[in-house]
């Protein structure tokens, strides 16, 4: 099979939330709150929707589970927003499994995390990303988050996945913004790179980056949207505003209870109820 010819990545840039999943008391999927979510953000004028990832609580998620959120987002969306699927599997089968399943349900692209398998040399990696794109026919997106995977990315690892012609950008959760600025002097045109965090969003985009993965924009969609927006553009000093009067909320969604919080305060705003989804040993 070849590799999927990469689309424009126009849309690919700003603000990018990382959705959270709405649950009933009943623990099951809130539908209908997903739904509102979805077309907030399309009025608030944010760049895409990270369907399934980690703030979404996909540890907690079944197979299909994910599968009806990514079918229920590209539905609601009906191309007014790019919908983009999180995949948060080690194992490259089950990671490739949900690729696939990813695409059947008409996303526009993924965001795949490193695998939790710190053993992996740099070319076995490269593989993982490229079988998740030649076997979804997606443009892939990197996600990197050495606490999250035990694994550290090399600065040539990762442009050579850049080089890769399915993997379409690299988002930095690293927090190192030294690293993010080293990676965007060298990547090509052709590969962006991204924030992984709210509190590096605006130091990255300034020096050349894409935009950000942002759990704030969960609770702040337009001020973040607004703030990317003024980065793009050259205006630091608006940009730099905006970002300022953020400063306490990534804070708040930046410690380990941040989904909690985020759902605490998304109630606050009407978007939904505040249940966590307890982890259970055998979801499948």
């Amino acid at each position: 099979m070849e590799p999927p010819r990469i689309r424009s990545l126009s849309s690919l840039s700003g603000s990018i939330v990382d959705l959270l999943t709405p649950f009933t008391a009943s623990n099951a999927v809130d539908f209908e709150a997903f739904d509102r979510m979805i077309n907030l953000h399309v009025c608030a004028g944010t760049s895409a929707v990270l369907v399934g990832s980690v703030t979404g609580e996909s540890t907690a998620l079944s197979i299909e589970e994910h599968f009806a959120l990514y079918s229920a987002a590209a539905r609601c969306a009906g191309g007014r927003i790019v919908v983009i699927a999180g995949i948060y599997q080690s194992s490259p089968g089950a990671a490739c499994a949900l690729a696939s399943r990813a695409a059947a349900a008409g996303v526009d692209m993924v965001i795949c995390s490193v695998p939790r398998m710190a053993y992996l040399g740099g070319c076995d990696i490269v593989d993982f990303f490229r079988n998740i794109a030649l076997v979804s026919g997606l443009p892939v997106v990197v996600y990197d988050d050495p606490y999250s995977s035990a694994v550290v990315l090399s600065d040539e690892t990762v442009l050579k996945l850049g080089s890769e012609p399915g993997i379409a950008g690299f988002i930095d959760a690293s927090g190192d913004v030294d690293r993010t600025l080293r990676l965007i002097e060298s990547a090509g045109l052709n590969f962006r790179i991204f924030s992984g965090m709210d509190s590096t969003a605006y130091d990255v985009m300034a020096a050349g980056g894409a935009g950000v993965v942002s759990v704030a924009a969960n609770i702040m969609p337009r001020t973040m949207r607004t703030m990317c927006a003024a980065a793009a553009h050259g205006d630091a000093r608006e940009a730099a505003a905006l970002d300022a009067s953020m400063m306490r909320l990534y804070q708040l969604l930046s410690s380990e209870t941040g989904a909690t919080t985020a759902k605490l305060l998304a109630e606050e705003l009407g978007l939904m109820e505040p249940h966590i989804r307890i982890l259970s040993p055998v979801r499948v």
